[in-house]
């Protein structure tokens, strides 16, 4: 089995599925930072590309529909985001963290990858493990 930081640089290693001009390295980290540091939604959302990509199955494509699910989640005051890691390499980032819903919730570990381009992310997949109670 794959520890994490080999499946990330393993994924991260991928070619992009067509040529990306103007990889943008920091804007993952700002992202991340506004969004599970902060729960500043509408800040992140800045950085999201319109026409975003979805690879998670449970959500369509576009910045529209990822705000709204990202809201939902950071909606309760209590929900916590434990940010692990933060790995860029061209114009992916590897994203790991803990979350929890609320307080008291059982939590998940979080791994998403993003692509950007100019500025935005413009491409994002996730996966997630529950955690013991």
């Amino acid at each position: 089995m794959l520890g994490l930081a080999a499946w990330a640089t393993m994924l991260l290693a991928t070619p992009a599925p067509a040529p990306v001009p103007g990889p943008s390295p920091g804007v993952v980290e700002q992202y991340v930072d506004l969004l599970y540091r902060q729960k500043r939604v509408d800040a992140a959302m800045a950085l999201v590309a319109p026409d975003l990509i979805q690879h998670s199955p449970h959500v369509v494509d576009g910045r529209a529909a990822w705000a709204k699910e990202m809201a939902s989640i950071t909606q309760d005051p209590t929900a916590s985001f434990e940010v692990r890691e933060v790995l860029v390499q061209g114009d992916k980032a590897a994203v790991h963290f803990i979350g929890h819903l609320k307080a008291g919730a059982p939590g998940a570990e979080v791994f998403e990858i993003y692509r950007t381009r100019d500025g935005r992310i413009v491409e994002h997949w996730s996966a997630f493990q529950l955690l013991a109670p």
